[in-house]
């Protein structure tokens, strides 16, 4: 009878996903036939695309998930290339005062080349109708893309089908814009994007899979939060010479602070998984410390939901409150009790994190 019901809350689950799924889909899929677009394809693999075409512009339309929520989007190729981001200010760009153009939060890297831009006239009325009277949340070019969209909660429906072509009418100003104008002198758009994202998280997953395939689970550290604070304290001066180096490589004068956030961000994460696998792996393999005997007493013991069978001892962990008690087999624990005596075998640690050489036992 449980494996039954098991089943039937799986089915219920996966009946329930495949429903929203199709759900997701089928709102985009009519509102993308209701403006006239033809199907071109997916973005990020489940959210459909179409391609309308408006004077001399093929413009694609679909949904992204930007900064935590969903956006409609519209995407243009243009002749040239260059970076700019134009947007609605958000809490992080108020905090770091960033720069402001109408009001707006901008982003660019080549300063001379996007001035022509803003000081365009026909420019600044476009941008001024397309925030304030259709409620654009961003207008964005990177490279040969030209991107704007609205933030939306939950359906593309949210955006009146006038809204967006009288946004194309208005974008159509831009695209023509760009087109009279030479590409920018400088653009690192796709190199930011490696130096704060992609190669922190390739190098993380290959040191993870280095300290998987040599067997981190072998070295199993005494304390998990100790694990985590040497990880840190490692990867601290990486961690400021790297972004240093990103602000070098990819900063500039609005740029300083998204590179700081997103490069120290993806660090701070990478860094608990590095923690967790690679430097446990580095902290056995290269021990070349003494085995030590440590003997105690149970102090308590108890079962975490996550962690399973859990024994505290007197002496370790009341002058280490901040490490969880010992993970112990369910034999061990049903045999334990408060004041039995245990002993358990330490080595130092290649980084200075004592690991289980061998686990507990109950002495007789």
């Amino acid at each position: 009878m449980g494996a039954e019901l098991w089943a039937v809350i799986v089915f219920a689950i996966l009946a329930l996903v495949a429903y929203s799924l199709w759900r997701f889909w089928r709102e985009r899929v009519e509102y993308l036939r209701g403006i006239g677009a033809e199907p071109s394809g997916t973005h990020t693999f489940i959210n459909p695309k179409g391609e309308i075409f408006y004077k001399s512009m093929k413009v694609e339309v679909f949904t992204g998930g930007p900064r935590g929520v969903h956006s409609l989007r519209l995407s243009i190729k243009v002749e040239g290339k260059g970076f700019f981001r134009i947007a609605k200010r958000d809490l992080f760009e108020k905090l770091l005062r960033a720069e402001t153009y109408m009001g707006l939060s901008v982003e660019y890297e080549d300063g001379a080349w996007f001035g022509r831009i803003s000081e365009d006239k026909v420019f600044q009325k476009t941008v001024d109708r397309l925030f304030r009277e259709l409620g654009l949340g961003f207008l964005e070019l990177k490279g040969d893309t030209l991107t704007a969209g609205w933030y939306i909660r939950r359906s593309p429906k949210e955006v009146q089908q006038h809204r967006l072509f009288e946004a194309l009418e208005l974008l159509s100003q831009v695209y023509e814009l760009l087109r009279s104008m030479p590409s920018a002198g400088i653009y690192r758009e796709d190199l930011r994007g490696w130096l704060t994202l992609r190669i922190p998280i390739l190098v993380t997953i290959f040191l993870c899979l280095v300290g998987v395939a040599g067997g981190f689970y072998r070295y199993n550290p005494v304390c998990l939060m100790e694990t985590l604070l040497t990880g840190y304290k490692l990867m601290l001066p990486i961690m400021l010479l790297y972004v240093a180096l990103a602000i070098l490589l990819v900063g500039g004068r609005t740029l300083n602070g998204r590179v700081v956030l997103k490069a120290s961000f993806v660090l701070l994460v990478c860094t608990f998984f590095l923690s967790l696998f690679f430097f446990t792996y580095v902290n056995g393999r290269f021990d070349t410390s003494e085995p030590k005997v440590v003997r105690d007493k149970i102090e308590k013991k108890y079962r975490s939901p996550k962690h399973g069978y859990r024994v505290a001892l007197h002496g370790y962990h009341r002058a280490k409150r901040w490490c969880e008690g010992f993970t112990v087999s369910e034999g061990l624990y049903m045999r334990a009790y408060q004041g039995a005596k245990v002993e358990y075998i330490i080595k130092k640690g290649f980084l200075g994190v004592e690991w289980f050489y061998q686990g507990l036992r109950l002495l007789p």
